[in-house]
């Protein structure tokens, strides 16, 4: 090939970035898809369930296995007036042992999560309560939930929060769900209990429901620091590497080889810039921090822009449908100006 020829050099380019296109589209996906078994293991082995804080597994003696079979297919008639409260969602109500917590933030979270194998199209109803007891007095708790009922009875089904996969089309699946995120406040030496029930329609073959409880929030799998957004605090010094890696270049250059590269690379800097300064999402702000980088490199036409701007990219890309739960409009809205701007930088080399 004759690399003097420009027709031959577009070609070239343009083949590049339909293969790096490709790539990156097959690695999103890749992330974005589930095993096809995902489901069909959660239906039948409960998963690890993590602190949201410190991102240990919750230790089992904080979660019980709650027998099914107990429960029916019968309507819950819930009576929040009856003497003993352990008997206010009916006759078939599974109650956990009595526990005491002493903890520093003065609050307990607590989730269920479910699995099994299901033929028939009605939801399972579940229900807790949960009873709080200090010293004589027996009562059920109130809640701290961002979602307050006008019950102590906390209901959800599988109608929400309920992921789904076919065994056999449009006859039979499995599933595996799990409840809101709800928070108990917890008074010094309290002991508390959980009152649980369900209606369970015929067709079901519940293998498990579980019941979690632990100081902190409980997530289905561990946080991930660039998912987060609370301030970081040495993110000001990262920013002052942007002059800094200028201020070299330009010694070393001793100027500006170019107006034009100066002017694109400037802007794509600024830009970026504010995007890192405004935005909150660790992963936004890290990989705009590097796509601003990028634009500093290209003003010096330095080739390594290159690198830089499409790990950039990738950071944000993939973080992005973590964030956003797969590729929807939220997800091009963040991504699709970064991947324009990128395409451009790569076909208009510096000079």
């Amino acid at each position: 090939m004759n690399v003097k020829n420009p027709q031959a050099i577009l070609r070239l380019k343009i083949v590049i970035i339909v293969l790096i296109s490709f790539l990156i589209l097959i690695s999103l996906i890749l992330i974005s898809c589930h095993p096809q078994g995902k489901v069909e293991k959660l239906s039948t082995t409960p998963p690890v369930l993590y602190d949201a804080l410190t991102n240990q597994p919750i230790p089992t003696t904080q979660q019980w296995l709650i027998p099914v079979n107990q429960f029916s297919s019968n309507a819950i008639e819930t009576n929040l007036k009856l003497t003993e409260l352990s008997k206010s969602l009916g006759e078939h109500a599974w109650l956990s042992p009595s526990s005491t917590f002493n903890n520093q933030s003065s609050q307990l979270h607590f989730y269920l999560d479910f699995g099994g194998q299901q033929s028939s199209r009605k939801d399972a109803e579940f229900y807790v309560l949960p009873i709080c007891t200090n010293g004589t007095l027996t009562q059920a708790c109130t809640s701290l939930s961002l979602q307050p009922t006008s019950t102590p009875i906390f209901n959800f089904n599988t109608a929400n929060n309920t992921e789904y996969q076919a065994i056999q089309t449009n006859q039979s699946w499995h599933f595996y769900g799990h409840s809101d995120a709800y928070v108990l406040p917890v008074i010094h030496s309290q002991q508390l209990q959980f009152l649980v029930n369900a209606q369970i329609p015929t067709g079901y073959q519940n293998t498990w429901l579980r019941l979690s409880i632990n100081e902190n929030p409980i997530t289905p799998k561990p946080s991930s620091f660039f998912l987060g957004r609370n301030k970081l605090t040495y993110f000001p010094f990262l920013l002052l590497f942007i002059p800094l890696l200028a201020a070299y270049l330009y010694r070393m250059d001793k100027g500006f080889q170019s107006y034009r590269n100066l002017s694109i690379g400037l802007l794509v800097c600024i830009l970026f810039a504010i995007h890192s300064v405004i935005w909150d999402l660790h992963y936004m702000v890290l990989g705009c921090l590097l796509l601003s980088l990028a634009g500093v490199l290209y003003a010096f036409a330095r080739s390594l822009y290159r690198l830089v701007y499409g790990i950039g990219a990738l950071i944000i890309a993939g973080y992005a449908q973590q964030f956003y739960n797969g590729f929807n409009s939220a997800f091009l809205m963040q991504t699709g100006l970064i991947f324009l701007i990128g395409i451009g930088l790569f076909f208009r080399t510096p000079d």
